[in-house]
């Protein structure tokens, strides 16, 4: 499985010496380990409410896809099969008290035999039916909008699609999207406009740090320098729509691939994260974005990758995680081509268990008092 790989598999950059790790003992935040994974348990991917629920997806042992939840804010958990044991769950949304759907795909969604797959749980994540949309190619992510539909991305043979459900998920629409060769993030904003995030238009190169299907290229785009313009091979790229998935436009392009995507309901900050420490963002009175940190080399190799990002908003620093690090990131400026000046600041997890490494693949949160990041374990940032 791909993203399983990369997650246990991709290097940390070097921490550098600036405001290193003060963040959250400063503010009176901590990160506590909320639920310890067993040895072969990675979690890949997290959605919360505000009422207390959380939902993360997991692969555990033999390839065992599970959702486990809670519904007391990470008090008591309940852990519940998708009966599928061949499908990754690579996205989980809540919509409502009851209904949560996980997304994932029957092979690694670039393999040429992927299809998608939809597990569907109206009882609060207590059982879950499996479904197969009738389309080729595989979900990576999946969102809400504002009016409970699903808006869900993914990569297939055509390229990157978008697939929308108006009906909870008993049925789908199916569009491949112009100028991409796989999509990896989603997110909703709160007027509906819809943003994507993946690789522009190449042969699609695996997440898991294998072959990589085309260097970057061009690598002379410094960082800092707007990112909206052309695009080298094997590009990142973020795209947008207006009109619920019917057309979409590209809004900017990064040194690597972008596997997540975050930003403010008003969409006035927002910022997506990617292959070789990839990490672009439309600053607040900003009308381009700009790539803040990237490793060329890194990119080429599709080795070392922010995995998640998380906006809390307009001021406060982002959230992004690497997959195998031990500390959520809170910083990734411009430092050249040394990876120790990429982090220059994070907030480091508690162990998730005796001999257990600390990781975090996925984040989402509330509020600053109420962060979830998932991986090698559960995690939550609260008020001590």
């Amino acid at each position: 499985m791909a993203l399983a790989a990369l997650a246990l598999g991709c290097h940390a950059p070097v921490r550098g010496s600036s405001d290193m790790g003060l963040d959250a003992a400063a503010s009176g935040f901590s990160w506590q380990t909320i639920r310890r994974p067993n040895p072969s348990e990675l979690f890949l991917a997290v959605w919360a409410s505000a009422a207390g629920d959380v939902y993360a997806a997991s692969e555990g042992e033999y390839d065992v896809f599970s959702v486990v939840s809670s519904h007391d804010h990470g008090e008591t958990w309940q852990v519940s099969s998708v009966g599928d044991s061949i499908a990754p769950l690579t996205g989980v949304v809540g919509i409502g008290p009851s209904n949560i759907y996980a997304v994932g795909s029957t092979r690694p969604s670039y393999a040429e035999n992927a299809l998608p797959f939809v597990a569907i749980s109206t009882d609060g994540g207590a059982s879950f039916t499996p479904t197969y949309p009738p389309f080729a190619g595989g979900m990576n992510a999946v969102a809400a909008d504002a009016v409970g539909n699903l808006v869900a991305v993914g990569t297939g043979p055509d390229g990157g699609f978008f697939a929308r459900s108006t009906d909870g998920a008993a049925t789908w629409t199916r569009a491949a999207v112009p100028g991409t060769s796989g999509l990896d993030g989603i997110w909703v904003a709160a007027d509906g406009t819809i943003y994507a995030c993946g690789l522009g238009t190449a042969a699609r190169a695996p997440r898991d740090g294998g072959d990589a299907a085309s260097a970057v290229g061009d690598a002379g785009d410094e960082a800092g320098v707007a990112m909206d313009g052309g695009a080298p091979a094997n590009a990142g790229v973020v795209i947008r729509s207006t009109d619920g998935g019917a057309t979409w436009q590209p809004v900017a392009t990064a040194l690597g691939g972008l596997f997540a995507i975050s930003g403010t309901p008003d969409q006035t900050r927002m910022m997506a994260v990617g292959a070789g420490y990839t990490n672009i963002e439309l600053e607040t009175g900003s009308t381009s974005w700009y790539m803040h940190a990237g490793d060329p080399q890194d990119v080429a190799e599709n080795d070392g990758d922010f995995t998640g990002v998380w906006i809390p908003d307009t001021t406060e620093s982002p959230y992004l995680t690497m997959g195998n690090a031990g500390h959520v990131v809170r910083g990734a400026d411009d430092g050249g081509s040394e990876l120790g000046d990429v982090v220059t600041s994070y907030e480091d997890l508690p162990a998730a268990g005796p001999g257990l490494q600390s990781g975090a693949f996925a984040v989402t949160g509330t509020g600053p008092d109420d962060v979830w990041a998932v991986g090698s374990g559960i995690f939550h940032r609260s008020m001590r």
